[in-house]
């Protein structure tokens, strides 16, 4: 489901120094909004910035058909929006793409990895997890400093294990959350089935993919991408992905042949966010 919608600010706060939370209410958006997914905002009140800004969903509240956004303020649409205030309508689009798939299997670990604001997203999956498996949860985040850190309090709130990296050792282990997650992989008890959920910057997801693809784990990646209408028209996000099927030998997904034709493009906001690490062509 995808629709235009002008719903009522209920709070637009700052929840940390350059980081806001937008809550509005439209129980569409709301029933309809899976993790994973985003919505395109008209962050001012008029066609000035023209083009809307893409924000992944963060929290979702069915019974009183409400949704959150964290976001950050950078560029001059984060700068309109977080000039609004409460008691205004927002012209919101969405929810938009392709969401996380969930194993309800019970033997299952859910390991949610986030650097950055790559973090937000996996808050509504981890409330998701929750309410409709029985596998534990588990949540790694990496950010460069201390003061980088998002929505640990959150997930610790929901009672959620929690291990956070810095690049610099200012909060929890020093280092990368990849090496957090070589280690915990690492450390797992047999019988447990893990499954990779993650987002953030381009380089994190890679090196993600290639642990994955090592130890045999399915992964998804919310891809973050600049988009410029949302619909999967203007062709701006688009990503490399492996052709369905490999024009030299007709094999679904090869790995093998390397054909500079094995490949296709694929649109982050129709297409996406999340894909598959097994379907990307990582460069």
């Amino acid at each position: 489901m995808k629709k235009q919608s002008y719903c009522e600010i209920l709070e637009n706060v700052e929840v940390t120094p350059g980081t806001m939370r937008l809550t509005a209410v439209d129980a569409d958006i709301a029933a309809a909004s899976r993790p994973g997914q985003f919505v395109n905002v008209l962050c001012g009140q008029c066609m000035d910035p023209l083009l809307r800004r893409p924000f992944s969903i963060y929290t979702v509240n069915k019974k009183r058909g409400e949704f959150s956004l964290l976001y950050q303020v950078k560029g001059r649409g984060t700068v309109l929006l977080a000039q609004r205030e409460r008691g205004e309508k927002l012209d919101v689009v969405g929810p938009i793409g392709r969401s996380f798939d969930i194993d309800p299997a019970e033997n299952v670990e859910h390991i949610l990895v986030g650097g950055g604001c790559g973090v937000v997203p996996l808050l509504f999956l981890a409330d998701v997890l929750t309410d409709e498996t029985k596998g534990k949860v588990t949540v790694l985040i990496g950010a460069q400093t201390e003061g980088a850190i998002l929505c640990a309090s959150e997930f610790v709130g929901r009672d959620l294990p929690v291990q956070i990296s810095t690049d610099d050792g200012s909060a929890g282990r020093q280092g990368f959350v990849t090496d957090t997650l070589v280690e915990h992989l690492r450390n797992m008890p047999p019988g447990i089935l893990p499954r990779i959920y993650s987002c953030g910057p381009h380089v994190m997801l890679k090196a993600i993919a290639r642990i994955a693809e090592h130890n045999k784990i399915p992964c998804q990646v919310s891809l973050e991408s600049a988009m410029a209408c949302g619909f999967g028209v203007c062709m701006g996000c688009v990503v490399k992905t492996k052709a369905p099927e490999c024009p030299q030998c007709g094999q679904v997904y090869c790995t093998e042949c390397g054909g500079d034709d094995n490949w296709e493009y694929k649109r982050v906001c129709a297409d996406g966010p999340v894909f598959y690490t097994t379907e990307l062509v990582w460069e």
